[in-house]
């Protein structure tokens, strides 16, 4: 890999860049962009003003002010609601069922053990 130093010029013709190796700064070439002839020199100012970078207040900027009013959809609010009557339903549901079970067990159990008990004192299995 070559330690070789790239420079950005402007072209004279349509101010596009143009990036070239250091070593060809003096040279007129072609423009990749317009054809036309132009003179490689270092244009340090428009690299500088070219940058993405956000600064603080750019940012503190656009994030101040209120945002406008937007009326939400009746479908989007329909949805929210059914998703929050099945967050309720659901446990309770599940809920429900466990007892349902649980009762149905206790029932069963004394059912046979009432059945399963004789007059006398005897009793099937030891129940």
């Amino acid at each position: 890999m070559s330690d070789e130093r790239f420079l950005v010029a402007s072209c004279e013709h349509c101010g596009q860049h143009i990036e070239f190796p250091a070593s060809g700064a003096g040279l007129s070439v072609a423009c990749p962009h317009c054809a036309m002839e132009t003179v490689l020199v270092e244009d340090v100012s428009g690299v500088q003003e070219q940058t993405d970078e956000v600064t603080a207040g750019e940012l503190k900027a656009a994030l101040e002010g209120v945002l406008p009013w937007r009326r939400i959809s009746v479908f989007y609010q329909a949805g929210l609601v059914l998703v929050a009557v099945f967050m309720v339903l659901l446990p309770l549901a599940y809920l429900i069922r466990r007892v349902r079970r649980l009762l149905y067990l206790l029932v069963r159990s004394a059912c046979l053990g009432a059945l399963l008990r004789l007059p006398g004192g005897y009793s099937f299995g030891g129940l």
